[in-house]
């Protein structure tokens, strides 16, 4: 029994096909059901926060798509991104954030996680080609809006800095402000 992928040895090996031949008798592909490993990644992800496993379960769909969009298959990251953002949920739970904020800074920090994750640039993410080449937005969820950037560091480097993911938080949370009188009374 050798388990192998072949694309990567195809890759590095010029002569697997004759070894192959000669060798190996079969070749059986294993297609993971994603959606059902996802499923079962929520259904048993640890929180000390039940708030966290709704808002999880609540965005199961938006997880799915964007684990789809990037193309990776890797689970290890998703994990990763689900454990990384519980801190970003909790700091945007404490601030009253809405609901729909918060899922923003969740679909776009997943995002984010796997591109970084994945070995690709996300910088891309923000450029105006990638907004606006047909059939390239691998991300069609992705808001550049609703970016809180001081994640960049925890996402690349694991430098968590919680002043001032609170600092960005609070910033897009005074973009929701009225900023004149008139828009006080309207």
């Amino acid at each position: 029994l050798l388990v192998a992928n072949e694309e990567i040895i195809r890759d590095k090996a010029e002569e697997y096909e004759v070894l192959k031949e000669k060798v190996i008798s079969r070749t059986i592909s294993h297609y993971p059901n994603y959606d059902k490993i996802i499923d079962t990644i929520i259904e048993r992800y640890q929180s000390s926060r039940a708030e966290y496993k709704l808002f999880l379960n609540e965005n199961c769909l938006q997880i799915k798509d964007i684990f789809k969009d990037s193309e990776t298959d890797n689970i290890r990251s998703l994990r990763c991104a689900l454990q990384d953002f519980e801190r970003v949920y909790e700091l945007c739970n404490t601030r009253s954030v809405p609901e729909n904020m918060i899922r923003v800074f969740f679909i776009n920090f997943l995002i984010i996680e796997f591109e970084e994750r994945a070995g690709r640039s996300y910088k891309h993410l923000f450029s105006y080609e990638f907004k606006t080449s047909n059939g390239k937005n691998r991300y069609p969820q992705f808001n550049d809006n609703c970016h809180l950037s001081s994640c960049d560091g925890w996402i690349k480097n694991g430098d968590w800095n919680q002043d001032e993911v609170i600092i960005d938080i609070q910033t897009h949370l005074d973009r929701l402000k009225p900023s004149s009188p008139e828009e006080q009374v309207s």
